[in-house]
């Protein structure tokens, strides 16, 4: 067995320089005259800049629920709770498809969801989250 030496490196091709401007050009745009700026120009600047916006700004807060209100809201949480139990124990002794039964475990998780945001006061989550489900719910309903 004969063992050979391996073949010399090919030299790598070094990468392209960058290309330098010619020298007149560089002597060309320094000597053009700058554009002049009128005080115009200067005044409307600003006035642009301060109609948006600073990014310190923070948005404006909704007022504060009133006892009553928050008392009508968890009533209303509470019965679409309630409601969406009955209407889901009701789908689940029929025979749903494996599509229609994984949107009723995704309903199930989302009222979860809700009975945790109520119980942590966070009134508004618990109702978009009962809503969710109330969706999800009625698309099974129609399938039947």
């Amino acid at each position: 067995m004969v063992i050979s030496k391996p073949a010399p490196a090919q030299p790598v091709a070094s990468a392209p320089k960058a290309q330098q401007h010619p020298p007149e050009r560089l002597e060309q745009s320094a000597t053009q005259p700058q554009p002049q700026v009128t005080r115009k120009e200067i005044t409307a600047a600003p006035a642009a800049a301060t109609s948006t916006p600073a990014a310190g700004d923070a948005p404006q807060l909704e007022p504060a629920r009133s006892l009553q209100q928050q008392v009508a809201l968890q009533t209303q949480i509470k019965s679409l709770q309630q409601n969406l139990r009955q209407r889901m124990a009701s789908l689940v002794r029929r025979a749903l498809s494996a599509v229609d039964q994984k949107t009723l475990a995704d309903a199930q998780i989302l009222l979860v969801q809700s009975s945790d945001a109520m119980k942590t006061g966070d009134f508004l989550q618990s109702l978009n989250l009962a809503r969710k489900a109330d969706l999800l719910v009625g698309a099974v309903e129609k399938q039947q």
